[in-house]
């Protein structure tokens, strides 16, 4: 067996507590090797205080990513969780909520304006509009010291994340913004 990634654990669990775990999901045509360079996929699990008590970081197929987030939602007391659902992260959420049964995960209102509906979508469906909220989002609460962050790779990664232009966010070139995405979408 491949290693796909590593979870580490910044504070114990404690019964009851809620947890919101933001998961990105990277694209589905990297093997499950950490060496193999792309992107990773995250979760990033939160406390209902903001703080940062756990991330797993690695480099699982989007199937396989299911499975790791059903265990993390289990092991944090049936956390809430929102998994970007653009590309590989749709196979990564219909897998979690319809084969794995887990239900306690986020949908998102789509409002339909040729219709006059709104429809209720599984995941978190990223745009450059809901990109921009969820990080100005993030960015407010990193500021106001409403986060507490522990892991040296999330904070190194906020570090390189930049605005581009034209309404365009992410990391610097040559650097990842993984852990970024994901701890907005826990936020």
């Amino acid at each position: 067996d491949r290693p796909t990634g590593k979870l580490t654990i910044y504070k114990p669990i404690i019964p009851g507590e809620t947890y919101y775990i933001g998961a990105d999901v990277a694209g589905g045509n990297q093997r499950s090797s950490i060496e193999q360079k792309g992107d990773w996929s995250v979760a990033q699990v939160l406390d209902g205080n903001g703080n940062q008590v756990a991330i797993f970081r690695g480099k699982p197929l989007p199937d396989q990513f299911a499975v790791i987030l059903y265990h993390l939602g289990n092991m944090f007391n049936e956390a809430k969780i929102v998994v970007e659902s653009n590309n590989s992260g749709l196979l990564t959420i219909n897998k979690l909520y319809k084969d794995l049964g887990y239900t306690n995960v986020h949908f998102q209102i789509i409002d339909d304006k040729n219709q006059d509906i709104d429809t209720d979508t599984l995941g978190f469906r990223t745009t450059k509009k809901s990109k921009t909220t969820i990080i100005n989002e993030l960015r407010a609460k990193l500021r106001d010291g409403e986060i507490q962050l522990f892991d040296l790779v999330t904070i190194q990664e906020l570090l390189t994340y930049i605005d581009k232009g034209n309404e365009k966010m992410g990391a610097e070139n040559g650097c990842y913004d993984d852990c970024v995405i994901a701890l907005a979408l826990a936020n």
